[in-house]
């Protein structure tokens, strides 16, 4: 067989319709049926996806043999109907794992809609701007030259589901955090390094590279990913290449490991360290409203799409979310 040519995306489905299509399998579980009749039998829950949308899908029947069958992260041929229950969602009649063979990732992974290419080169222009301690310089320019880091760097998600969760978003996230951190630098001038802010905000989720699979279609973590995290794994990147350096200024040093280690702000959001310099407090705030609003405008999107006045519940952001009537009038003017 060649390649399934996939003729029914998740944004097109519509209550009523009748469903045959290939969908990656993001999550999936077993719930007890609540009926007495049905006591002791389970039904399954499936989180079922493409590059245009997510979609929830119920198997009702034969559940726990038809659960065994497939994995988080395969994709699926999907048989069955749209009905409505809190919104669209897809009672599946069959479900079967689809044969390597016959995949096509571009159907199944988003992809940033920014330039890559420009938006590498706003970063060199914020390097050449704003970093001007030759050390700092001098790695960041070891990373560029990597051909397989760079390759990596501009191909890498920067999340699973949160946020920017799509080929090149590790690129525009990092993007995002420099720009929102040279916003600070000139509110703040006279106590934050620009070498120190900018290397930290282009170099701070490098160990995402190596945490998600860039390879698998729904970005799945590697077994390092699951037990030591981008942090770390970061952290030991940049160290390891900065060490190289003779006579790197060790107090430089140590803050730039610091920022990377301290970057999620709180330890119950995963951060070995809280931040306890001013250049780590701004690079953990760029991170977090980079993060946020990418979530937003998603949830805001997917809105737009399925023409919802409020969204769903987003867990999360922990809302849902009002979309103003001008959001809809700029999605027509856009789209004419």
């Amino acid at each position: 067989m060649g390649t399934y040519k996939k003729v029914q995306f998740v944004k097109d489905l519509n209550i009523g319709d009748q469903v045959d299509t290939m969908l990656v399998v993001l999550g999936k579980s077993l719930h007890q049926y609540s009926a007495p009749k049905r006591a002791g039998e389970k039904y399954l829950r499936i989180l079922l996806s493409d590059k245009s949308g997510t979609m929830t899908g119920v198997l009702w029947d034969q559940a726990q043999e038809a659960s065994q069958t497939f994995d988080k992260g395969d994709v699926v041929h999907v048989t069955g109907h749209i009905t409505d229950y809190r919104g669209p969602q897809i009672t599946v009649e069959s479900l079967v794992k689809a044969n390597p063979k016959d995949i096509d990732p571009a159907y199944f992974q988003k992809v940033v809609k920014k330039s890559r290419r420009e938006m590498v080169n706003k970063l060199k222009a914020h390097i050449k701007t704003h970093v001007n301690d030759p050390y700092l310089y001098r790695l960041l320019q070891e990373f560029w030259e990597d051909r397989e880091f760079y390759t990596q760097y501009i191909q890498a998600p920067g999340g699973k589901l949160i946020h920017h969760n799509y080929v090149g978003g590790l690129l525009e996230h990092s993007l995002e955090v420099v720009d929102i951190c040279i916003k600070l630098l000139q509110l703040y001038p006279e106590h934050i390094n620009s070498s120190l802010l900018v290397s930290g905000a282009i170099l701070h989720d490098i160990g995402k590279i190596n945490e998600y699979d860039i390879n698998s279609i729904s970005f799945q973590y590697t077994d390092r990913g699951k037990l030591i995290g981008h942090i770390t794994m970061g952290r030991d990147m940049v160290m390891e290449r900065a060490n190289r350096f003779k006579h790197f200024p060790e107090d430089m040093k140590l803050e730039l490991e610091h920022m990377i280690l301290s970057h999620h702000g709180k330890k119950e959001w995963g951060s070995p360290e809280i931040p306890r310099t001013m250049n780590a407090f701004a690079l953990f705030y760029a991170d977090l409203v980079s993060a946020r609003m990418n979530q937003f405008s998603g949830v805001i999107q997917e809105s737009l799409t399925n023409n919802q006045k409020w969204s769903d519940w987003n867990r999360f952001l922990e809302r849902d979310i009002f979309i103003p009537e001008y959001l809809f009038e700029q999605e027509q003017t856009s789209e004419e």
